[in-house]
């Protein structure tokens, strides 16, 4: 539904013995293009509440300067409450207010990159009035909202402020923006023209791309994307932006998300001959000012579409340092230098390895001690043997191999054995298979121990494991757990 060719559908289908309804598939693929446009154009719409979209009804459109300016002075046409509610004055009581310029160089959150921050100050009154813009909207076709809060003065619709903005924070999101585009171009290339964009989130410090795509990537595949993008980035390639019509765009072969509306006037961002995109975001002028691209995820997000993550510019230093520190970090552990910490890691491994082996090897050495000492004090009851007792040193894990040792050696009978870790206690009833076809049942035995114990449990006739919460009444669950193996062997007997 994301635009895979039928052709290479087919070809899958096929090698697994399936048919594909090729019509079939076309209708399909029609309703999700269809209800895709249907909840974009429903999100827009519902971006911001009805009374918000109301009180901006009557708001001149604001003229967007942001791709070639980030400082300007502007005029406040409207200011608000979040809710749409009119706010005549704002100050720093007012907390959030939300105000529309005349103009702006704040770009609003859209097509995947987030929206700008910033401030606007001013001098109201003769006293100095500043404004902390934290976010940017378009609630109504051509409006764009600013939200933020007063820091100080106040401030009256009919007042001009500079609007400026965070100037790390744009460029940033560009970087990112700008890598998206290369990251989208090269996902093709290398993976197929079926990996088309999905969905996207260009922040300053991070991006986010959804590509459809059939199957996790390779670590070779994702070099070979990570080269091609910082290959493109090496070459320094200029970042353009030209207007032109839709038809003409399209004869360009410029990328477009098929669900989106386009007017007939489209911006299109032309990176060096190697991209070509429909965009309204903001871009660097050249490739070079990404320095370096770096891809740290790939993970699955939907049927049929992945989700890589990446850094560009400061952010992937930022990110190569962390993991140099914790290399010296580990280093430093191994008591090795960084370059030898494969080698010290791989004798750790095998080290460990033979050691968990050697434990192995004692718990059983272990296990069939305690599980002779346990049969050799087993008691007669009848015709059966029983054991009812803590194994001292047993790990709870080994608790059932043990029991399984005892019921060995018993011939006829039957066994509860406990274990304590800390302030948990584990039981494990077993009993043989001549008095389990008699009717014996040990999961009604280890529940009676559990019980007491304040915990719970149970398991098949032959054997069933339990737990309890309070290990001081641990001798009163094993005369439970003794009372009822009794009344299990009348119940046998008697079968």
């Amino acid at each position: 539904t994301y635009g895979f060719p039928l052709d290479l559908l087919e070809d899958a289908a096929r090698q697994h013995g399936l048919g594909v309804d090729r019509e079939g598939f076309e209708r399909q693929l029609e309703l999700q293009r269809q209800r895709a446009r249907r909840a974009r154009e429903e999100a827009l719409e519902g971006a911001e509440a009805s009374p918000l979209r109301e009180a901006l009804a009557t708001v001149p459109p604001t003229q967007f300067v942001g791709y070639e300016r980030l400082e300007i002075e502007a005029e406040v046409l409207a200011l608000v409450r979040p809710d749409g509610r009119p706010l005549p004055v704002a100050g720093p009581e007012s907390g959030r207010i939300a105000l529309v310029l005349d103009r702006t160089p704040f770009y609003a959150e859209g097509g995947g990159q987030v929206a700008d921050r910033g401030s606007l100050t001013g001098t109201v009154d003769g006293a100095a009035v500043e404004v902390t813009v934290e976010d940017v909207r378009r609630p109504a076709a051509g409006v764009i909202l600013h939200r933020g809060r007063v820091r100080q003065g106040r401030l009256r619709v009919g007042e001009r402020v500079v609007a400026r903005v965070d100037v790390l924070h744009r460029q940033g999101a560009q970087r990112h923006h700008t890598a998206t585009h290369l990251l989208h171009k090269a996902l093709q290339e290398i993976l197929g023209d079926h990996a088309n964009q999905a969905g996207s989130l260009v922040a300053p410090d991070r991006l986010r791309f959804d590509f459809t795509h059939f199957h996790p990537l390779s670590s070779e595949e994702l070099a070979r994307i990570e080269d091609r993008v910082n290959e493109k980035i090496l070459a320094n390639l200029p970042v353009r932006v030209v207007y032109t019509s839709l038809e003409e765009a399209r004869r360009m072969g410029a990328m477009a998300l098929f669900e989106a509306k386009y007017g007939q006037q489209v911006r299109v961002v032309l990176i060096g001959d190697y991209s070509k995109e429909l965009c309204g975001g903001t871009h660097v002028a050249a490739t070079g000012e990404l320095g370096l691209f770096k891809v740290v995820g790939e993970t699955g997000v939907a049927a049929g579409v992945r989700r890589i993550e990446a850094l560009t510019g400061p952010e992937t230093l930022r990110h190569t340092r962390e993991l140099e520190e914790t290399l010296h970090r580990v280093a430093s552990r191994l008591k090795t230098s960084p370059r030898e910490v494969v080698r010290q890691v791989d004798q750790a491994v095998a080290r460990l390895r033979e050691l968990e082996q050697e434990v192995q090897r004692l718990r059983d050495r272990l296990a069939a001690a305690v599980a002779e000492e346990l049969a050799a004090r087993a008691e007669a009851v009848g015709a059966a043997r029983v054991v009812v007792a803590q194994a001292e040193g047993v790990d709870p894990e080994a608790l059932p191999a043990v029991a399984d040792r005892v019921r060995e050696r018993l011939g006829s009978g039957a066994l509860v054995l406990a274990a304590r870790r800390d302030d948990r206690l584990f039981f494990v009833a077993a009993a043989t298979d001549d008095l389990v076809r008699q009717g014996f049942h040990a999961g009604k035995v280890v529940q009676a121990a559990a019980r007491v114990a304040g915990g719970g449990g149970g398991g098949q006739p032959h054997m069933a494991r339990a737990g309890g919460r309070d290990p001081a009444r641990l001798a009163d669950a094993l005369r439970a757990a003794r009372d009822a193996v009794r009344d299990q062997l009348r119940v046998a007997s008697r079968g």
